[in-house]
């Protein structure tokens, strides 16, 4: 999910008008953003796995 956050940020970066997103990309954001913090939840927060999702999570909110 990710990648298709970063491919549609980038469209909206290289093109002067709007670009049409998929009919479900928010809720498909909304449950990546969700699962992202469930995991975190977890983990150690020292722990190289938490310190890439906490990378990750600031990545996706940007």
């Amino acid at each position: 999910m990710y990648t298709k956050l970063y491919k549609a940020w980038l469209n909206e970066e290289e093109k002067s008008e709007i670009q049409p997103l998929p009919e479900n990309f928010y809720s498909e954001v909304s449950s990546y953003l969700k699962s992202l913090r469930s995991e975190m939840k977890g983990l150690d927060e020292k722990s190289l796995k938490a310190k890439l999702k906490h990378q990750e999570i600031q990545k996706a909110y940007w």
